[in-house]
This record gives C-alpha cells, structure tokens and sequence, in this order.
C-alpha cells in the first residue's frame, strides 16, 4: 500500500502547476498568444495542457498585486489523457478551466503571468497575484 503525506501531495501540486505555467509563459513569450495544447510530463504522468485565448481585460493593481494594464487572458484546462490523479491540477477541465492574465514586464518586455484564478476549489475560489518579477539576463 502507497500513502503520501498531506505535504507531499501539495508539494507534487506545486511542482505540476509550475510546470503548467511555465509551459505557457514560454508559449506565450514565442508566439504572443495562449491557443495551444502542450504536452507535458510532471514527473510521474504524462498529460496535455489546452489553452485557449480568452481576450484582453484590463486588471488593476489592488492590495495584493501592483501589477495593472491590458492582458491578455487565456484559459487552460488538462486533458489526462486517460490517465488517474486525484489533485487539484486533475480536476481542471473545460468546464473548469483555470483563468491567466498575462503582462509584459514593462523594463525588458517579457511576459508574466500577473494573475491566476480558478472557479472552483474544494476551499472555494482561488486567487493568486503576482507580487515581483525579477527578469534575468
């Protein structure tokens, strides 16, 4: 019998997610638009993220993030490709898909994703914003 610790799962989470975003903050940073289906292997499964274009929105600086500006948003949900998983990154699916606002830093021009959103959490709606960038050379 396998068990995993609360911690390691939410550890495996992280490290999933941030292969996901990096995925797409290089797509978006090659070809300046979200619509693609990336393959991708966390690690321990093998799974396609689908992103999808949404349109810009301007998203204002607030008291957790001082990032603002025309975005573009994408959308992005995991086609499992037949495969199991039971954390929050499995549960992403077009009709939960996970939300993107992404800026251009404006010193070096780079994108980054400001920020992220999903609908739908067992805790509820999750928010995360961006609060520094550093852009290496």
């Amino acid at each position: 019998l396998h068990s995993t610790s609360r911690r390691q799962r939410q550890m495996c989470i992280r490290d999933s997610l941030q292969t996901v975003l990096a995925a797409i903050a290089r797509q978006y940073n090659l070809v300046g638009f979200c619509d693609s289906r990336i393959p991708i292997f966390d690690g321990k499964r093998r799974f396609d993220a689908i992103f999808r274009d949404e349109g810009k929105e301007e998203i204002k600086a607030n008291e957790y993030s001082a990032f603002a500006g025309r975005a573009a948003k994408c959308s992005m949900y995991i086609d499992k490709l037949g495969a199991e998983g039971d954390d929050l990154l499995w549960q992403l699916s077009s009709d939960r898909p996970i939300y993107f606002w992404i800026l251009k830093d404006a010193a070096s021009g780079a994108p980054f994703i400001a920020r992220v959103k999903i609908n739908e959490t067992p805790l509820g709606e999750m928010n995360v914003y961006t609060t520094k960038i550093e852009v290496k050379k």
